[in-house]
Parts: C-alpha cells; sequence; structure tokens
C-alpha cells in the first residue's frame, strides 16, 4: 500500500490501508516519538445502523486544511463510492469524524429499494450530515489530493469507469462537510 502522508503545526501523521481493509494511521507523539500503528475506521454508517465494517479497496490520499485539520479519502469496495472522513480537532490526531460516502448509491439492483444512510428505507435523498458531495464519486483509480494555490482549498482528482478525470473541491476552503459536484477536465483525454 501507498501512505498518505502530513505533516503539519501540530505533527506527522501517516494513513494507510490495512491487510484487513480498513484504514490505519500513525502519528507523532509530543515528545517527537511515534505512537503504534491504530485503527481509523472499523465500521462505517449504514441504513439501519448495522455493524457494516468499512471495507475499503483504494490507497487513502490525505489533504490538509489551513487549520491543521486533516481528510482521508479512499474507496468503498461494497459501492464503489468515494469515502471521506476528517479530522475534528487539528491538534489531537485521534479524533475524527464518521466515514461519509459522497451520495446515496446503495440501491438493492433487485428491487430497487434505496438504503440511504440517515433515511427510511426506501426514501432516497442525501441528508448532509451523512453525505460530502451529493453526487457518487465512482473511481477507478486510487485518488489524488492537491490544495488549490489560491484558495487553500482541498482538491480531489480521480478516473472515472470510462477513463475520463474527475476533480472535486471544498466549495469553501477548510470546511470538511460539502464539495462540489464531479467535474470533468481534460475531456479528451482518457487514461488506460
Amino acid at each position: 500500500t501507498n501512505l498518505a502522508m502530513a505533516h503539519t503545526q501540530h505533527g506527522q501523521q501517516l494513513v494507510a490501508l490495512g491487510a484487513d481493509a480498513q484504514l490505519w494511521h500513525l502519528y507523532t507523539l509530543p515528545n517527537g516519538s511515534w505512537a503504534q500503528w491504530s485503527p481509523l475506521t472499523k465500521f462505517c454508517p449504514s441504513f439501519n445502523d448495522s455493524h457494516r465494517p468499512c471495507v475499503f479497496d483504494s490507497d487513502p490520499a490525505i489533504g490538509v486544511n489551513a487549520d491543521g485539520r486533516l481528510e482521508v479519502f479512499a474507496r468503498f469496495h461494497d459501492n464503489l463510492d468515494m469515502w471521506q472522513m476528517h479530522q475534528t480537532d487539528p491538534s489531537d490526531p485521534t479524533k475524527w469524524s464518521i466515514p461519509r460516502e459522497s451520495s446515496c448509491v446503495d440501491q438493492d439492483q433487485n428491487t430497487a429499494t434505496w438504503w440511504c444512510v440517515g433515511m427510511p428505507a426506501g426514501t432516497y435523498g442525501q441528508p448532509a450530515a451523512h453525505f460530502w458531495v451529493g453526487s457518487p464519486i465512482f473511481s477507478t483509480s486510487n485518488p489524488t489530493v492537491l490544495n488549490h494555490p489560491t484558495t487553500g482549498a482541498i482538491e480531489l482528482y480521480f478516473r472515472g469507469f470510462e477513463g475520463h478525470m474527475y476533480e472535486v473541491h471544498q466549495l469553501q476552503a477548510g470546511n470538511s462537510t460539502l464539495y462540489s459536484e464531479p467535474k470533468m477536465f481534460a475531456p479528451d483525454i482518457i487514461v488506460e
């Protein structure tokens, strides 16, 4: 696995995909030594609050907000959507949000019933607390994260199923809760 790494005013953090398909992290302690590897994920939200294991199948990517809070992105195996989680306290490497998918993509293909997190079964909707984009991000590549050179907003880049490259970005720099809709860039280029 490739390590996602960040160095902020609060220390260093590494995030990696474990052999168990979970995200694990390692961070520096106040004395400069490294903590032990610990799980960053275990269960991901589901429509009925069942304990659905987080199972990721891409290397994670990490972004840094201006205040030092980190955001991690990785593809969820079951629905092929890109999931995101963010640090809630930049000075505490153990304080993270729950993992969130970009939008509701969990539809039973046999019954057409939607299973949107935070909504009654069969109801389709996008409660903001559970989704971070509003449109699915079906990535076939490991994600890449950059910061916009002027605004500092986190930008996420990925390849879609048809081979085109896409980008989403924070609608407001430093706001981890809502990103733009996916936008194709370089539409004439198809990456094999």
